[in-house]
């Protein structure tokens, strides 16, 4: 992809959470020849784990203070950035766990569009509230007699903090992602984070 800035056509560069040192150092030396844009996909602005061998939160600060455009998922996470980094452009890019769920659930089974396949698959990790955020999702797939749903996760994750739903867990490796996609026949579900 490429922007047009005061004229000049740059390439648009996207940078996420686990950009290296070599990444940055690289994007600072080509700062004005290309379009920075992270994508934020969590709050690693208050993140104080090691990820990369990096915390979190002073990666994001990194990052924040040498790209021209912010993604997120969420008004809130734009809000956040924003009191921080009040000059630097924030878009919402809503992600499809997070976009309206509450409404979504309250229509009734005739406003809903039928599922194309009886499988549906959620996968990915289950820390940092992604599971949370899915979990009223969970409860209307096994309502519907219809449905079946597995969860591409972390076991260990689940057993602990959700056992009623350990019974639909299958542990996270590629080989059951992979599976699991096909299976699903593309109809699967999954958050951004």
């Amino acid at each position: 992809s490429q922007i047009v800035q005061d004229g000049i056509t740059l390439p648009v560069v996207f940078m996420s959470q686990l950009a290296t040192d070599e990444t940055l150092v690289w994007a600072l030396r080509n700062r004005d020849r290309v379009f920075l844009i992270y994508d934020v996909c969590d709050d690693y602005l208050s993140d104080t784990r090691v990820l990369a061998g990096v915390v979190g939160q002073d990666r994001a600060d990194e990052i924040l203070n040498c790209v021209d455009l912010v993604i997120v998922p969420s008004a809130d996470m734009k809000r956040r950035i924003e009191r921080r980094f009040p000059n630097l452009p924030v878009r919402v890019i809503p992600d499809g766990i997070d976009y309206d769920l509450g409404s979504r659930l309250q229509q009734t089974a005739a406003e809903q569009a039928p599922f194309e396949s009886d499988l549906v698959l959620w996968f990915g990790n289950p820390g940092r509230g992604n599971f949370e955020s899915a979990l009223p999702m969970f409860d209307e797939v096994l309502r519907d007699e219809r449905q079946r749903l597995r969860l591409v996760t972390k076991a260990s994750y689940v057993r602990h903090n959700h056992a009623a739903y350990f019974d639909h867990v299958e542990p996270w490796n590629r080989e059951a992602f992979v599976s699991r996609i096909a299976s699903a026949k593309g109809h699967a579900r999954q958050p951004c984070r």
